[in-house]
């Protein structure tokens, strides 16, 4: 090695420029414990502090704080009238030091804990400045000056104390240095024999560099455990495939399908696929983990102490509003939730994000890559969705909360929220049979296709393009135009060319009938926007009285524009409004 080159070079040297002068040997002491050196760098030493009437000594060692109040006669005639002076530490130093004592050719160290610089303090002159105060507040009986006072109010979260902060004051005994404890203190610093310490300068010159340059060992690195919520990926891998999934979804709470197929690329995706759709929700095309994951059944809540079963019951509430809503208002989810506020919130910070002036929007932005690869499960997991929610509609007692803007689109359009095909299996087959389209799809799938289109169309309506767009993930597309033709009928769909804002005409889908007590208004509606691009309240009451000759009322007018119109920056003006689908590679 090349320590021991330099070894046998140092040992061979005849030269020497530092001489030894005087040896010494030198011995560590712990005899005493923790040592800390006190100071008083502004007490000059021929005036100590040794002649004091009394001290009193207390400390917080946790805070390093230090506190020495003394006697001190002020000069007067009486010997009672006396002051007290607080002396208090700066800020402790914590060199690699030690306090040494000489004696003899040996020399004793004792390693310290710390230095105290002390100062004084005139906290006694600040105390009796503030009795003066108020007791000239008291004698004075003149009119007093009106003045602007600024009140401040806490926050309402309790910042958490530190044990620093709730430290006291710990009182301590003092010896006087010709104390019989303190000259046994002092002897106990040399002690007998060198036992217990560590005899430096005996050793070689040899002796001496290898102590501080030794031999290399082989060095064996311990992973230091981890916490109980957290999982290696090497214990990650030790656990059947559904458990695995499991852990990352506890761990995660929102995850895509793609993140986590890279964290399991060993792992089938039927397998990964069926674990996922036992243990979590999709959610605007993320999976996010079940609540029983989350609240096992007979566990409670460890923030309040709130029953598992309650616990499940709210958090699968919030999780419907995320999928029917990427951003929801909490003071909406208030109105409905039985369980602390804090534990909504709690609920809230694990999916989605607080945006100022919008309210908790969903961690995740829309994906829709694996609703389009997987039609399917898309779609089971929508079933799911209404199943759930109409369990939720008994347990929470929705049917009081119809008004809930969270609630509004399943009040007012139940029918448009029923995955149910439009049109049956039987029809679904004739229809192939009459395109030739036997071999791009069959029956199931395009009953399942009815359901995506609705899904996407809702209330509103869509660009004719955007729908061709989205029947392509199940048919060629090429075939898509003439299929959607004829299911047009089959459908119940309105086709009809709107105005644009550059002016051009554009062809856009709704539904005629989708379930809103406006529904006989919707055709009138778009016939209006067919020629204008903006429609005011007036045009809307006249054009149906014309058409249609009944009354259109205030909440005719509300939910007809809510559920088809966008603000045009006017109260009474609106623009049609049209559903993105978002554009995607054809499969």
């Amino acid at each position: 090695n090349e320590y021991k080159s330099y070894l046998r070079m140092y040992e061979g040297d005849s030269i020497d420029n530092d001489p030894v002068v005087h040896e010494v040997d030198v011995y560590i002491k712990h005899a005493l414990g923790k040592l800390i050196l006190a100071q008083y760098p502004l007490r000059p030493t021929y005036k100590a502090y040794q002649n004091t009437a009394r001290k009193n000594l207390k400390m917080k060692p946790i805070k390093n704080e230090m506190e020495v109040e003394m006697h001190m006669s002020t000069g007067a005639s009486t010997p009672e009238r006396v002051q007290k002076l607080a002396v208090k530490q700066k800020p402790l130093i914590k060199p690699n030091t030690a306090a040494g004592l000489l004696k003899g050719h040996n020399l004793y160290l004792t390693p310290l804990e710390s230095i105290v610089k002390l100062t004084p303090s005139f906290q006694h002159i600040d105390d009796q400045a503030a009795e003066d105060a108020k007791l000239n507040e008291k004698v004075d009986s003149g009119v007093q000056e009106i003045k602007a006072v600024t009140r401040r109010f806490s926050s309402q979260t309790a910042k958490v104390e530190t044990p620093e902060k709730k430290e006291m004051w710990t009182p301590c005994d003092y010896r006087e240095p010709e104390h019989p404890y303190s000259a046994g203190q002092k002897r106990s610093i040399i002690g007998k024999g060198s036992t217990d310490g560590v005899k430096g300068a005996e050793l070689s010159k040899t002796e001496y560099l290898l102590r501080l340059l030794p031999e290399e060992a082989d060095v064996v690195y311990v992973a230091p455990p981890l916490p109980s919520t957290v999982t290696g990926f090497g214990e990650l891998r030790k656990l059947p495939p559904p458990k695995q999934v499991e852990t990352i979804l506890r761990n995660a709470k929102v995850i895509s399908y793609k993140e986590i197929s890279q964290f399991l690329p060993s792992i089938p995706t039927e397998q990964v696929l069926t674990a996922l759709q036992e243990h979590a929700y999709l959610v605007q095309g993320h999976w996010v983990v079940n609540s029983k994951v989350i609240y096992p059944e007979g566990s409670k809540s460890s923030l309040t102490g709130v029953p598992a079963e309650v616990m499940q019951r709210h958090r699968d509430f919030i999780m419907w509003a995320f999928f029917r809503h990427p951003t929801i208002k909490r003071e909406n989810l208030m109105k409905i939730m039985k369980i602390p506020p804090e534990e909504v919130v709690e609920i809230l910070q694990q999916v989605s994000v607080l945006k100022a002036y919008n309210g908790w929007t969903f961690k995740k932005e829309y994906d829709p890559e694996f609703d389009y690869n997987h039609q399917s499960i898309m779609i089971s997991e929508k079933r799911k969705w209404d199943q759930l929610y109409d369990a939720l509609h008994v347990s929470l007692h929705l049917k009081n909360h119809k008004q809930n803007e969270l609630l509004r689109f399943r009040v007012e359009l139940e029918t448009s929220c029923s995955v149910n095909p439009l049109i049956s299996e039987e029809k679904a087959t004739e229809i192939i049979t009459r395109l030739n389209l036997m071999e791009s799809i069959d029956a199931t799938s395009l009953a399942d296709m009815t359901i995506v289109i609705q899904e996407h169309i809702r209330e509103a309506s869509c660009r004719r393009d955007d729908v061709i767009t989205l029947m392509s993930q199940f048919v060629p597309y090429d075939q898509c135009s003439l299929l959607l033709h004829e299911m047009t009928e089959e459908m119940g769909l309105l086709v009809c060319g709107v105005i644009d804002k550059d002016g051009s005409t554009v062809p856009v889908i709704c539904f005629k009938e989708p379930g809103c007590t406006s529904d006989k208004f919707r055709p009138t509606l778009l016939q209006l926007f067919s020629s204008n691009y903006k429609v005011s309240k007036a045009m809307m009451k006249e054009a149906i009285q014309k058409e249609l000759d009944c009354s259109f009322t205030h909440k005719d007018y509300q939910t007809l524009t809510g559920n088809m119109c966008t603000n045009a920056g006017k109260a009474t003006s609106w623009i049609l409004k049209l559903n993105d689908i978002p554009d995607i590679v054809r499969l």
